[in-house]
């Protein structure tokens, strides 16, 4: 880590991936500090996808959430266990008519980051959404 970079570990959690686990990684991350108000909807929202997407693709019975605060930054990653690779990118939103499909594309727009990696039957998505004030 660079020694300018200012870095404020939120926390690591355990979620369960059952029905809920999106709604329950947002009011675990909604109170975090370094995040203002008007930042939190994005935070929120790349948060609720990125846990819908572990909960409804893992192959386990929970997944990891880690969030923190890097320069400015709100940082989300989410590991599961996977019987595949997520989808790598590009994401374009899908048809209209479409009932699903549109997470990583919605999370690809917010973020100033997105990097998915899969390594020996784990997916890990990380997030970056730039705070307007840290």
């Amino acid at each position: 880590m660079n020694s300018a970079e200012r870095r404020q570990r939120v926390g690591r959690w355990t979620i369960d991936a059952g029905p809920g686990a999106a709604a329950h990684a947002r009011d675990t991350v909604s109170n975090m500090p370094g995040v203002a108000e008007g930042d939190l909807a994005d935070a929120l929202l790349v948060v609720s996808e990125l846990a819908a997407n572990a909960a409804e693709h893992g192959t386990s019975a929970a997944f990891q959430l880690e969030a923190e605060v890097i320069d400015g930054n709100f940082r989300c990653r989410v590991a599961n266990e996977a019987d595949a690779s997520p989808p790598t990118g590009p994401w374009p939103m899908p048809d209209p008519d479409a009932l699903r499909g549109r997470g990583l594309a919605i999370v690809d727009r917010l973020a100033t980051r997105l990097d998915v990696r899969y390594t020996n039957g784990e997916a890990v998505v990380e997030a970056d959404v730039e705070l307007s004030t840290s």
